[in-house]
């Protein structure tokens, strides 16, 4: 789930961002304002440490709410609906990593900061073990301390 604004170098791979292949639903007001806030936040930390990993994907945790041809609904067929969308930052150079975990609904506000949680808590929601060659004391390190993470407002477009 790459960001369009993460392929400006090159124009035929922002066409490409667009491709099904990496898009999930998600509401529109959570697409343009918080989650476009955290890809802007990412960008900026890459800016400052520089070489970052990131992984992003939904959370699917109750009944799938599905869409189909444009609408919402229960029945079968079309494409579920995730109920929370992450993403794990991880600088391999100082061996740090952060997530953020996000409900995919209109009424999260604007600050993705108050969404930042361990990857522990990522993988207790997704199911997923994001480092499983890891050592557990070094697994226990990364995923549940995260470092010292400075979410920046600099650049974004922070709209609280």
């Amino acid at each position: 789930l790459g960001p369009a604004g993460d392929f400006t170098y090159d124009e035929a791979a922002m066409s490409e961002s667009f491709l099904l292949t990496n898009i999930v639903p998600q509401d529109p007001i959570h697409n343009k304002g918080i989650w476009s806030n955290l890809e802007g936040a990412v960008r900026e930390l890459t800016s400052r440490r520089g070489q970052l990993y990131v992984v992003t994907g939904p959370v699917y945790a109750g009944p799938r709410t599905r869409l189909f041809r444009g609408q919402p609904t229960a029945a079968q067929g079309g494409v579920s609906i995730p109920d929370a969308l992450y993403k794990i930052v991880v600088d391999s150079a100082r061996h740090e990593m952060t997530a953020f975990l996000i409900p995919n609904r209109h009424d999260q506000g604007a600050d993705p900061a108050r969404y930042q949680v361990t990857v522990r808590a990522v993988e207790k929601a997704t199911g997923i073990n994001f480092n499983p060659s890891l050592p557990r004391a070094e697994a226990d390190r990364m995923e549940v301390g995260g470092g010292d993470w400075n979410i920046p407002k600099g650049r974004t477009k922070f709209r609280d």
